[in-house]
């Protein structure tokens, strides 16, 4: 999507739009400059990108990253936009509003703390404390707590670019063949929602959104059995060649855990 999203043109931006919107054009035109003068290969954004990208998948520690960053000031022609060190690149990629949250769970998976529950300090059902103790008594750690990426800014990304976005009107404009159900759209389930919620359906626009759970032990084998459970969610708007791959379907939720969460995924659903 963020690729997509790196190939806008000056038309994308109309006069009218909303603030938040003008200001992520405004940010995306800055960062679309060249790396340093003559190079074609990567902007100040994706490069951000692309160390971020590199740094989680060889799991290097901030000092290592800013070491690597610094050799690449010291070995690319100067002036450049290579970023100063780990927390300038953070800043640059949080400025696409693709951010996440960490919302802290009961241990034995009752609710979350959140909205009108998030200044409590033990379960309201059964009383389990919400932090661990450390060797001073003092609370200060959740005992357990999940990861949420707002869908929301996700869904405005593929609306803001242009290639996306003429897209997702595909499931009302396409024309079904005879006998033969190619997308979700087809089928029985979507019409019938549909003759539920005329209002909704009318809007070609409205996003709608299929969800897949399953749980994996992130650890090797030999340790304690451990599973967590990522919520992962596609977007049915779009043509059978795009809603199942990898830049469309978006992680929402990791569920922490030692065990399947069964029914009780609601609560964090």
């Amino acid at each position: 999507m963020l690729t997509d999203v790196f190939r806008w043109d000056n038309d994308t931006l109309v006069s009218g739009c909303n603030v938040e919107a003008e200001t992520f054009y405004n940010m995306l035109e800055s960062a679309q400059q060249p790396l340093y003068e003559g190079c074609s290969t990567h902007s100040e954004l994706s490069t951000a990108m692309r160390l971020l990208s590199v740094k989680s998948e060889h799991n290097m520690s901030n000092c290592c990253f800013n070491d690597v960053v610094h050799l690449m000031q010291e070995t690319t022609p100067t002036p450049n936009r290579i970023p100063l060190d780990f927390n300038a690149v953070k800043k640059k990629v949080k400025e696409l509003r693709l951010d996440y949250k960490s919302i802290h769970c009961c241990q034995n998976g009752c609710m979350i703390y959140w909205k009108e529950d998030a200044k409590l300090v033990a379960c309201k059902f059964y009383g389990s404390d919400r932090f661990k103790n450390d060797s001073g008594g003092r609370q200060h750690s959740p005992i357990a707590k999940m990861h949420y990426m707002p869908l929301i800014s996700r869904l405005q990304r593929l609306y803001a670019s242009k290639r996306s976005a003429e897209h997702l009107t595909w499931h009302k404009n396409h024309v079904p063949q005879d006998g033969c159900a190619s997308h979700p759209s087809e089928a029985e389930a979507w019409k019938h929602f549909d003759r539920l919620h005329p209002p909704f359906a009318a809007e070609a626009r409205n996003v709608r959104l299929g969800l897949c759970a399953d749980g994996f032990n992130p650890y090797s084998n030999a340790v304690r059995p451990y599973s967590v459970w990522p919520i992962v969610v596609c977007v049915h708007n779009l043509p059978p060649h795009m809603y199942i791959t990898r830049p469309y379907v978006f992680l929402s939720s990791v569920i922490p855990g030692s065990h399947n969460p069964k029914s009780k995924i609601d609560v964090y659903l």
